[in-house]
Formats: C-alpha cells, structure tokens, sequence
C-alpha cells in the first residue's frame, strides 16, 4: 500500500511533458509544429498489411466466439433442464 501512494504521489507532483518521440530516438523525424504536418497522409504498404490483419482477425474472431457463446448456451440449458429432471425423478436411500 505504501509504496502504490509513493507511485501516486510522485506520478502526481513530477508531472512533467515527457516526449516520447525523443525517448525512442525518433526526434529528428518528427516535427512537433502542426503547420509542418506531411502533406500526404497516406498509409504505407506496412500500415495497410497491419490493417488487413486486424480486420481478418476480427472478422473471424467475432462470428466463431458468437457462436461458440450461442452453443454453450443452448448446451447449458439444456444440460440443466435435464438435471432438474433428473433430480426431481430421483428417489434418495434415506
């Protein structure tokens, strides 16, 4: 606990404008002037490859979760309902 309020505290009185384009070493490529902003914003051949990865794993990955959701819960159901079947038709050896 003491030292998440010393994280706290000094994340909170040290506040200062960290660069972060200067820590990766990448200063010398950025401007920080919005004027100066690249007149093409077109993305690059990596960008777009990045981009189509992202939408096939979405693209798959949200219908077969879906409907996996959809089949354990048909599943449960019905695996459930034959429980309270079964347990109310069960004599016990008291």
């Amino acid at each position: 606990m003491a030292a998440l309020s010393v994280y706290i505290f000094v994340s909170l009185a040290g506040r200062s404008h960290f660069d972060l384009e200067t820590m990766l070493g990448r200063e010398a490529r950025v401007s920080h002037d919005p004027a100066a902003a690249p007149a093409s914003a077109g993305a690059s051949a990596w960008q777009s490859c990045w981009a189509l990865f992202w939408r096939w794993n979405v693209g798959l990955s949200v219908p077969v979760g879906i409907v996996a959701t959809v089949w354990f819960l048909i599943g449960g159901a019905r695996d459930f309902r034959q429980l309270l079947l079964d347990l109310r038709s069960d004599r016990s050896n008291l």
